[in-house]
């Protein structure tokens, strides 16, 4: 009872109070001491809201993750061989991002790599994208997956337009598991 009481009490003091008119903008200065504008209007029952500028953080363009802003791929990950494979293939002036990954195998363990190259096997100019370029640079599957990322923000990207995302494993055995990635 002594709770609703107070509640009571806080909502009559703020609600009950009348409110000054909106100044139309106005600033407030951050941590950083950066004069920050943003607006103010009446929502219509003589509230004061403000609207601050979501386009910009410290007066820098905000940019959406590629994960948050372009349309997923997902893809069925099943691989019984060793050589390196185009997972994803690069498309011009544009780089892939990993979203989420789960890879586990089925019995034992396995070096993989997870990187980027060109050509229909991945050998030219292989770059690391999940540890290194090569098996024995790169993660270690077993049979408890390998997951990361949730899908809503990248996690992991080639870092050459074009280029095919790849995966290569150490000895020949079954690795299955899930790719959400994006092409931006």
């Amino acid at each position: 009872m002594l709770k609703f009481a107070l509640l009571l009490m806080i909502g009559l003091l703020f609600c009950g109070a009348a409110h000054a008119a909106c100044s139309t903008s106005t600033s407030i200065t951050t941590t950083t001491g950066v004069n920050t504008p943003f607006a103010t209007s009446d929502d219509g029952s003589g509230n004061c809201e403000s609207k601050f500028n979501f386009d910009q953080v410290g007066g820098t363009k905000v940019v959406g993750d590629a994960c948050q802003v372009n349309a997923h791929t997902l893809q069925t990950i099943s691989f019984a061989t060793t050589p390196s494979l185009p997972v994803v293939v690069g498309v011009a002036s544009k780089r892939i991002f990993i979203c989420h990954i789960s890879i586990e195998t089925t019995t034992g363990t396995v070096a993989a790599a997870i990187f980027e190259g060109t050509g229909n096997t991945c050998t030219g100019s292989p770059q690391g994208v999940i540890g290194g370029a090569t098996t024995g640079t790169g993660i270690l599957l077993s049979t408890t997956p390998y997951v990361a990322g949730d899908g809503m923000a990248a996690i992991a990207a080639t870092q050459v337009n074009a280029d095919n995302l790849c995966f290569s494993f150490a000895s020949s055995q079954q690795v299955s598991g899930e790719l959400v990635t994006v092409t931006q």
